[in-house]
């Protein structure tokens, strides 16, 4: 099936040099950069199906036009991906990942070295959630106010811009900024061996201080250790698992993927026996309340969402109202029949409540599965506002290469509609119950939102028995 992926979920190589460069980057001539860059906008015009989703023609025109014409000196690859990412805020379509080259990922996949810090992004702040650094001075909870000599807010802020996103939802943009911030500021500003930072204490003190970055499998040897299992769910060493409380009458299901090849690669399951073996447990448990966590979950394959569904949905049902490609004139036609088919329920259907979790990173086929939940009003959606696009997306499968840089840019080559599209406003699955985690919460690894969703499952129980 040509639309395996609703997208690829997002999976990038952190990449820096020890020490000093070890291979001196290439300096690209304006004419090969400009190559490049018309090779780009074909790409985009004659195949993308959302590029008019959110701006006319006329509009696009202008911006590639004016892009095109500063263009006009030679630059190395990361001074002209930094350059060309600016048209994200722009195109606003959540699968037009750029990319560096694979040579060049390859390359520092083995020389690197990363930004040894997690920070929570709050208030238009920066607060330090995990300390991998040789610095034990720094602190939980000390807000970094600069880094390498620019306002922390302004870095983040610039990585937003640069950042895909579908329509005028940030919640997706802002969630890849800081969860991948240690390859994105390498990206787009180049890898550092140290980095300065100034940070406000929680006295109010300031200080500065220069950390030394570090290699990939020595921070994730600190986290482990600092934390084995934290609020933002990385690091689980299965795509798919669940627990069941018949005390507090609930089932906890989590997913961190959709997709088939990670699921098999990363976590050695299978989503579907994985699914269906948990389904056999929810039956056998009698329970009337399940909570389906899909946060930080970018999406993957989307006949394992109706595969789901199909165990949730008491009526036959539509995953996709339509999915369509742009033709050989340019029009967009329907397209993969058997992604917009009528699904029947399978055998057994649990009949009970339902809670998805959410968040920004719920981009992609968890953002479809959420709206799917929402649309049919078979449950309430808990959390924040998903990533992407609640009524009308992109995906495709494999990369487009520009030809003197090799600058990756995925290959959104189709259009995907929840519903009729004439309802797109530009926003993520807003939530039933949002609930925003305070700071210190996230800090703490104090996940509140599931606590809160478990605290309304044990009032409803209370009220049912009154």
């Amino acid at each position: 099936m040509i639309l395996r992926y609703l997208c690829i979920p997002l999976l990038l190589i952190c990449i820096t040099v020890k020490g000093q460069t070890l291979i001196q980057e290439p300096v690209f001539t304006a004419e090969q950069l400009q190559e490049d860059f018309l090779f780009l906008r074909k790409k985009l015009e004659r195949n993308h199906p959302n590029l008019y989703a959110y701006n006319t023609p006329k509009t696009l025109d202008a911006m590639f036009d004016n892009m095109y014409a500063g263009i006009d000196s030679a630059m190395t690859a990361t001074e002209f991906y930094r350059y060309i990412t600016a048209m994200q805020s722009t195109i606003q379509d959540g699968h037009n990942y750029l990319l560096p080259s694979a040579q060049k990922q390859a390359f520092h996949a083995e020389n690197s070295l990363y930004f040894p810090v997690n920070f929570i992004f709050h208030n238009e702040k920066l607060y330090i959630s995990q300390n991998f650094s040789n610095d034990t001075t720094l602190q939980i909870g000390d807000e970094i106010c600069a880094i390498n000599d620019e306002k922390a807010i302004d870095v983040f802020r610039f990585m937003v811009d640069h950042q895909v996103r579908d329509g005028h939802n940030l919640s997706y943009p802002y969630w890849i900024t800081q969860t991948y911030f240690r390859s994105y500021y390498g990206f787009l500003f180049g890898f550092k061996a140290q980095y300065k930072l100034q940070i406000k204490t929680s006295t109010g003190a300031l200080k500065t201080v220069q950390i030394e970055a570090l290699p990939f499998p020595t921070i994730v040897k600190r986290r482990k250790a600092i934390t084995p299992l934290r609020y933002d769910r990385t690091n689980y060493e299965k795509g798919i698992f669940w627990e069941t409380n018949k005390e507090q009458n609930y089932a906890l299901l989590t997913i961190k993927t959709w997709s088939k090849d990670l699921m098999k690669t990363e976590y050695y399951q299978d989503f579907k026996e994985e699914i269906n073996d948990f389904v056999q447990v929810l039956e056998e448990s009698g329970t009337q309340n399940l909570i389906i966590d899909i946060r930080d979950n970018q999406g993957g394959d989307s006949p394992y969402g109706i595969h789901l569904l199909r165990y949730l949905l008491p009526n036959r049902f539509n995953y996709f109202y339509s999915v369509k490609k742009i033709n050989r004139n340019g029009k967009l036609k329907n397209t993969a029949p058997v992604l917009t088919a009528t699904y029947k329920r399978w055998p057994y259907v649990f009949r009970g409540n339902i809670y998805v979790l959410t968040n920004g990173g719920s981009f992609s086929n968890s953002g479809i599965f959420a709206a799917v939940i929402q649309n049919k009003k078979r449950g309430k959606i808990v959390g924040s506002e998903t990533g992407g696009n609640a009524v009308l997306l992109t995906g495709g499968v494999g990369y487009y290469v520009l030809p003197n840089t090799q600058i990756n840019m995925l290959k959104a080559t189709h259009q995907m509609a929840v519903i009729d599209p004439i309802a797109n406003i530009g926003a993520g699955v807003q939530p039933d119950i949002e609930i925003q985690p305070e700071l210190n919460d996230i800090l703490q690894n104090n996940d509140v939102v599931l606590k809160k969703v478990i605290a309304l499952i044990g009032e409803k129980s209370t009220q049912r028995h009154k």
